[in-house]
């Protein structure tokens, strides 16, 4: 069972709307192949006062991070195809 975080930086007007929440879940439940309820997602927002790069952070970008826990490790074809398919759909769902 994949547990995936979630942590989108958020403007300080911005909230996590669930239905993106949803989405994530079913998408990354999609790339798994996992049965209902397999994969659990966590979502949190992270206050952009509470986000820093060194050297400072380019304005107007807001990044999401993703973490993935999962019982055994895929091999790196797998893997590689996994990071591909989350990324794409996490910044498309995510906009």
């Amino acid at each position: 069972m994949p547990i995936v975080d979630i942590e989108i930086v958020l403007k300080s007007d911005e909230a996590i709307p669930s239905e993106m929440v949803s989405e994530l879940a079913d998408h990354l439940g999609e790339i798994f192949n996992s049965s209902k309820n397999g994969t659990w997602v966590k979502v949190r927002g992270l206050s952009e006062a509470n986000y820093a790069e060194n050297g400072g952070k380019e304005a107007g970008i807001y990044p999401v991070f993703v973490s993935v826990l999962k019982s055994r490790l895929p091999n790196s074809d797998e893997m590689q195809r996994e990071v591909d398919f989350i990324t794409g759909a996490v910044g498309q769902i995510c906009n």
